[in-house]
Order: C-alpha cells, then structure tokens, then sequence
C-alpha cells in the first residue's frame, strides 16, 4: 500500500504526517476532481490495470482501494 500512499501523495498538497488515511480520498486535504481524474490515470498506469468500472475513487480509502486492486490481479508491495 505504500505506493498507493506515493501516488497520492505526489499529486496532493498535503502534508504526509496529516493525511489520515482511513478516510476516504476525498475527504483529505488537497482532494478535488482533477487530482482524482490523474489520481486514477496513475494507478491504472502503475499497476496496469483499468478502473473506469469505479465510480468514484474518492469514495475508497486507502484500504478498500488496496483491495479493489488485489481483486483486479495487483501485487502490492504491502
């Protein structure tokens, strides 16, 4: 999961010692439509894999997202 937290991180403004990530993406600091549209292009590039059947990934959390990869074939590194 840590490179879940990368790809967000890197596209936030947000502090990495406040993101509490058992929110919801969209409701940490930073969130807004465009970060979550390069948000979702990243990872379907990172982890080869395509999300366009996901609503919304604002509505994951970091570990609901970790489980919607594993279900489309992903090996995370934790």
């Amino acid at each position: 999961m840590e490179t879940i937290k990368q790809l967000f991180i890197s596209l936030s403004d947000a502090d990495p010692a406040s993101i509490d990530w058992a929110a919801t993406f969209e409701e940490l600091p930073g969130w807004d439509s465009m970060r979550a549209v390069n948000f979702q292009i990243e990872l379907e590039s990172q982890f080869g894999v395509d999300l366009s059947d996901v609503d919304s990934i604002g509505s994951l959390n970091l570990s609901t997202l970790a489980d919607l990869l594993r279900s489309k074939g992903t090996s995370l590194d934790n």
